[in-house]
């Protein structure tokens, strides 16, 4: 057998890695580590797992409170480590009995799927404005120089503001090139190609917008030597996660639930409160199926859903009676009671006309009411 060309061998060893997102790796890693530590401590191997031993570990999860989504993550990540195996155990059947009970009894408790807090626009001026104060991140807990509260405000400004514009996925965000930031000709933005995403395994590539202020603050943050090529943002899924959070916190926004993933729901439920169609969700977050699109806005807070504002809008109340018709009409309901009443009268003196005549003249009044002869 021919030794591997060294030239090859690290682009190889690049290819690999590259199989999965930074995301991916991070949550692979943390699943592998859980199922060996729970196969250790009961004297089974890790590779190649047993069945039996890998349901008891996802009937372990469950009953520490990790959700049925998570605990899907984990079996995926067992399932890659052990994809050179055939048969795969993490593919089991009895693995996809034992994951459809666990959804089933999270359900029965209550559990429903929960997704990340949005962050929307209102929310990103929040953070925009109080990006820059100092905060007590230094060793021992001091607080950070201007200048330090300055760099850093400035790259959360920029981090944030093109995960809003852009919609974009933590792995999309923390894959941005320098030259994936192209401006547009009319000067009013910029065009962000994003070059592969959870739905683009295949690198096809797609391009989204952002506003003059967002390339403004990405702009800002570029250094002076940076090269086509550099990542704009440099750091971990974990470090990118724990900077969102701490911005949405430093701004006064219940960070609880804040993650990678709201500023990307925020924009979604901005555009569909403005009445944004589907079809238009769709292309914006690049979505495949109106079902993901749609549980991005089903959380959408109830004084922003168009059957809200048709509850705010004013009860359509009668309008005031004009007094002019008010008359008009008293005017016509006497007229009709005078010409009833003369109508009466009229009658009455017609009937006291005809007992006159015939107290007068009885006999050719007799004479008229005789019957007919035959």
């Amino acid at each position: 057998m021919k030794n591997p060309n060294p030239v090859e061998t690290p682009r190889l060893a690049d290819a690999k890695a590259a199989s999965l997102a930074p995301a991916t790796h991070e949550v692979y890693a943390s699943a592998w580590r859980s199922w060996a530590r729970y196969a250790q401590e009961r004297n089974e191997p890790c590779l190649p797992a047993a069945v039996e031993t890998l349901e008891g570990w996802l009937a372990c999860l469950s009953a520490q409170g990790r959700s049925p989504s998570t605990i899907r993550a984990y079996r995926a990540a067992v399932a890659w480590h052990h994809r050179r195996l055939n048969p795969n155990p993490a593919h089991h059947p009895d693995m996809r009995d034992t994951l459809a009970g666990i959804a089933r009894l999270a359900s029965l408790e209550g559990h429903a799927p929960r997704q990340a807090s949005p962050l929307r626009q209102h929310d990103i001026h929040r953070i925009i404005h109080t990006a820059r104060e100092p905060r007590n991140n230094q060793p021992g807990g001091k607080p950070e120089t201007a200048e330090q509260a300055r760099r850093r405000g400035d790259l959360e400004t920029a981090m944030i503001l093109i995960a809003y514009d852009a919609a974009l996925r933590a792995s999309e965000l923390l894959a941005l090139r320098w030259s994936d930031i192209e401006p547009s000709e009319d000067s009013l933005g910029a065009r962000v190609l994003i070059r592969r995403s959870k739905t683009d395994q295949t690198a096809k590539g797609a391009v989204a917008p952002i506003s003059a202020r967002t390339l403004a603050a990405v702009e800002n943050i570029r250094p002076a030597d940076a090269q086509p090529n550099d990542r704009i943002f440099p750091f971990s899924y974990t470090a990118l996660n724990r900077r969102i959070k701490t911005a949405a916190r430093a701004a006064g926004i219940d960070h609880a639930n804040i993650t990678t993933h709201s500023p990307r729901i925020g924009l979604a439920q901005d555009l569909a409160a403005t009445g944004a169609t589907m079809p238009a969700l769709m292309l914006a977050g690049r979505w495949s199926t109106e079902e993901t699109a749609a549980r991005y806005i089903k959380h959408l807070a109830a004084d922003h859903t168009p059957l809200a504002r048709h509850h705010r809008k004013p009860p359509q109340t009668p309008p005031a009676p004009n007094p002019a018709s008010q008359l008009s009409t008293t005017a016509i309901q006497l007229a009709k009671q005078c010409l009833e009443l003369i109508g009466r009268r009229v009658e009455q003196a017609k009937n006291n006309l005809e007992r006159s005549q015939q107290a007068l003249n009885p006999r050719a009044h007799a004479e008229d009411t005789r019957a007919p002869p035959c």
